[in-house]
């Protein structure tokens, strides 16, 4: 469980000026704010090979849509870290890395959250 650290838009203005000829020149303003926004990753390491489903930032543009689990690239695994990369299509992807000792995530896209290992030889139901 986590929180993604975003920027989000609060106000946005526009404003448009004209002298008496006509002539006229246009201007437009926002203002921005950063906001944590709670949601869940989830990681799988088997073996040699990792998988994570870290959700984009509900401000990715160009990430609509990408969603589920992603094969990790470059994986790490050390005794006091495992890090790597997704990627989500062509154009973005995040690097991430959780420490072993401490059980904390955090990821290049502004993901960071406690990791709980959890053991899926029993079943809950």
């Amino acid at each position: 469980k986590g929180t993604f650290r975003c920027m989000f838009t609060e106000r946005a203005g526009g404003i448009v000026l004209a002298d008496n000829q006509g002539n006229a020149v246009s201007g437009r303003g926002s203002s921005a704010t950063y906001r944590e926004v709670p949601t869940l990753a989830q990681f799988r390491l088997e073996g040699e090979a990792a998988q994570l489903n870290l959700p984009q930032p509900p401000t990715c543009s160009i990430c609509v849509g990408e969603k589920g689990w992603r094969k990790v690239k470059d994986l790490k695994v050390g005794p006091d870290r495992i890090a790597g990369k997704i990627t989500y299509g062509l154009f973005s992807g995040a690097s991430f890395e959780i420490d072993r000792r401490t059980g904390i995530m955090t990821s290049s896209n502004g993901f960071r959250g406690e990791c709980e290992a959890q053991d899926l030889s029993e079943h809950k139901f």
